[in-house]
């Protein structure tokens, strides 16, 4: 038999209000989170089944209720987030803010001296991706375009001009002056 959850009365009126009050799915299934193990003498297993969530999401969202309750400001945003930022998004705003004006003016901002700027300022290596990541969450699209491929060859690409045909044709063929001699 699953271990009882047992809820105070204050609790469980605060999850009939916030029940009472709701304005997604979300929110209802945060209140059916305690209502239901006291309705039905339920688990967190058998919750998080009925509610198709994860039995640890049921506890935390009880967890959460309880420390509404009591009225204790950690009880949101502690799940979540980016916790392993190399930067702020404000910090990564202002990293960004001195390539803003040569980008402005029609200049081109190549990413390997950007990422080099990135690594001296955070103090350690980071990736390459985080720099794109930067450039992407900051609303940056492609910065340098490439004009030509690094292998072409120009003198190629001229003989070629001059010797391709507008469209494909066979070969052309010699008849050869053959002669039966019978």
């Amino acid at each position: 038999m699953p271990r009882r959850c047992r809820f105070t009365e204050e609790e469980i009126a605060h999850a009939r209000t916030l029940m009472a009050q709701a304005r997604s799915a979300g929110e209802v299934k945060r209140a059916l989170t305690v209502l239901l193990p006291v309705a039905y003498r339920a688990g967190n297993q058998q919750v998080a089944t009925v509610l198709g969530l994860g039995r640890a999401t049921v506890s935390r969202y009880q967890q959460d209720l309880r420390r509404v309750t009591r009225g204790d400001p950690r009880c949101r945003g502690a799940h979540g987030g980016r916790r392993r930022q190399t930067l702020s998004v404000a910090a990564e705003a202002g990293f960004l803010a001195r390539y803003t004006a040569a980008a402005s003016r029609g200049g081109l901002v190549a990413v390997p001296p950007l990422h080099a700027a990135l690594e001296q300022q955070v103090g350690h290596p980071v990736a390459v991706s985080t720099t794109y990541r930067i450039l992407a969450r900051q609303g940056w699209r492609k910065l340098q375009p490439r004009p030509q491929h690094p292998k072409a060859d120009p003198a190629q690409q001229a003989a070629l001009k001059k010797t391709s045909r507008r469209s494909w044709q066979p070969p052309k063929r010699t008849i050869a002056n053959t002669s039966r001699s019978g």
